[in-house]
């Protein structure tokens, strides 16, 4: 009898342990914008003059924070750098409940001259 509460307990236990890490690791969406960029002042004004480089998913977290700017505006420079990207459009910012990380997809682009 004392060996199945045991095992009831652990079980229990791991489940508990099991959620409260799924829970821990939830986003919460922060902001949506049509455009957005941090080598562009304005939103561009010829469309036509820009390529898509599809979708694109990018993180920024605190730990490797420098302090220049805000975590948002991080994670897209940290975008526009890896992907030699001009302007995010359809933005969509999301932070990890469980840790101090900022998100963003949308889809990249570049100006083609």
């Amino acid at each position: 009898m004392n060996y199945l509460k045991l095992k009831t307990t652990y079980l229990s236990l791991i489940a508990l342990a099991l959620l409260s890490v799924s829970c821990g690791s939830q986003s919460v969406k922060v902001l949506d914008a049509q455009w957005v960029s941090m080598k562009h002042a304005q939103p561009p004004e010829n469309i036509n003059k820009l390529a898509s480089t599809g979708r694109l998913n990018e993180s920024y977290c605190f730990s490797s924070w420098t302090g220049s700017f805000g975590l948002m505006d991080e994670v897209v420079k940290q975008a526009e750098n890896k992907y030699h990207l001009d302007y995010i459009r359809n933005a969509s910012f999301s932070k990890d409940s469980g840790r101090s990380c900022v998100s963003v997809v949308g889809e990249g682009f570049r100006i083609t001259r």
